[in-house]
């Protein structure tokens, strides 16, 4: 079940139902000039291990797979205000079994759900996108904002991702849509609330919409967008738990279904016992765990047989 691979179609819409709301509501708060340079540095770091990386051993393969599992409890930690008044560890918690149920039946099933779940996310944050433009302020368009230390982490998802890639599929533009998203998300938020106040908000997005109007009505949008970002961590805590079972059945053939629980487990702990780790750590990590070892782990492999 987990030795089964994805076409990079399917994958790429996975990637995206996962990360376009969740890059947003975490990426929002970042300049939308820094979020864009890293967007361009995460897409490239994704096309060379889709190009080139390679990762095989039972080491290399563990090792990725407790960084996969530690994402997974940080990013599930971020969802406790996905919804107003949401607060606490229950949230994360039913989102993370959800996604562990769903991760449980195997990756070419859990991709199926988070391909449908893309066009929802899609359509959705497009029309949002399309009336907050109106209200966007170009004086407030200067580069400028906070640092978004969240978006290494999750725009280099589709990087690990490839272990659940089809052999002989190649990087296609759709990887390239969370990042894009993310930058639009950033420079819509400073645009309409300025950037000086959307670098103190959590969310500065989510507090955007509250501004949206369309035909009176307002509220409605708080409700999508609460909605859309709920579903994104679904569907990318889904990819995280798949991403660990594939690696799992890779260090021990059998054990992909208890891989994926056991890393369910170990996010819910970190959940449940507020456990943090600065979110700059965890910018350092992706890319050596899930760029760097896998490109080095080819050139190793060339040498072994060379």
């Amino acid at each position: 079940m987990f030795q089964d691979k994805i076409p990079s179609r399917q994958l790429g819409a996975w990637l995206g139902a996962g990360l376009i709301p969740v890059a947003i509501a975490l990426g929002s708060k970042a300049g939308w000039a820094l979020a864009g340079l890293i967007a361009l540095a995460c897409a490239a770091g994704t096309w060379a291990v889709w190009r080139w990386g390679r990762l095989q051993g039972r080491g290399r393969c563990g090792a990725v797979y407790i960084t996969v599992a530690l994402t997974a409890g940080m990013v599930a930690a971020r969802a406790e205000g996905a919804w107003p008044g949401g607060e606490g560890p229950w949230v994360p918690a039913i989102l993370l079994a959800l996604a562990a149920w769903s991760a449980g039946k195997g990756p070419s099933a859990a991709a199926r759900v988070g391909c449908v779940l893309f066009w929802v996310v899609l359509l959705l944050y497009l029309a949002i996108f399309g009336v907050a433009a109106e209200d966007v302020r170009l004086e407030w368009m200067a580069p400028s904002g906070g640092v978004g230390w969240d978006l290494p982490m999750l725009l280099l998802a589709p990087a690990v991702a490839k272990v659940l890639l089809r052999r002989g599929d190649n990087w296609l533009a759709r990887l390239a849509l969370p990042g894009a998203f993310a930058v639009g998300g950033a420079a819509l938020a400073a645009g309409i609330l300025s950037p000086a106040v959307a670098c103190q908000l959590a969310d500065p997005f989510f507090e955007m919409t509250k501004s949206l109007e369309l035909l009176g009505m307002t509220k409605r949008f708080e409700a999508l967008v609460c909605a859309g970002v709920s579903v994104g961590w679904f569907a990318l805590l889904s990819l995280y738990l798949s991403v660990c079972g594939a690696l799992a059945e890779q260090v021990l053939e059998g054990a992909g279904r208890y891989g994926v629980w056991a890393a369910a487990a170990a996010a819910g702990i970190w959940v449940l016992c507020d456990l943090t780790i600065s979110a700059g750590v965890f910018a350092m990590i992706a890319p050596i765990f899930w760029v760097i070892l896998p490109l080095l782990g080819q050139v190793m492999d060339r040498e072994k047989k060379s």
